[in-house]
């Protein structure tokens, strides 16, 4: 959450540094698997941005998950890291009103719950498989 916030009061230009250092990554990425990445989806800045959403709270995502895990057999446990996630990323939107150049983007939630559910679901499919195992 710290993190989040961090970026969340990110000045425009550092904020813009940081999603140019990720589409950064990608073009090496792509260049070690020896893909052409012109054209590529992530040469959006806009698309980037929404990347970094969805990895951010991927990871907040594996932390609530693994924190509401003892509760995941009855489903509560589920239903009270997304809720959680959720009332965080309305949350970083709301501040966002207050940081000058920065506005509230009901869109951004989206791609925050997105990657929400992937951090959980991560978390949920390596518990089950972890109690077949047992």
């Amino acid at each position: 959450m710290v993190g989040i916030l961090f970026l969340t009061t990110q000045n425009i230009n550092d904020n813009a540094r940081l999603s140019e250092g990720l589409r950064a990554v990608l073009v090496k990425v792509y260049e070690r698997l020896g893909i052409d990445s012109n054209g590529a989806w992530w040469n959006d800045k806009l698309a980037v941005r929404r990347l970094g959403h969805i990895l951010e709270y991927g990871v907040l995502g594996i932390a609530s998950g693994i924190a509401m895990l003892d509760s995941h057999r009855s489903g509560s446990g589920l239903l009270k890291a997304i809720g959680l996630c959720m009332i965080i990323s309305v949350l970083d939107q709301t501040v966002k009103i207050f940081v000058p150049v920065r506005h509230f983007d009901v869109v951004d939630i989206g791609f925050d719950m997105a990657g929400a559910v992937i951090g959980i679901g991560l978390v949920t499919a390596v518990g089950m498989m972890m109690m077949k195992r047992s």
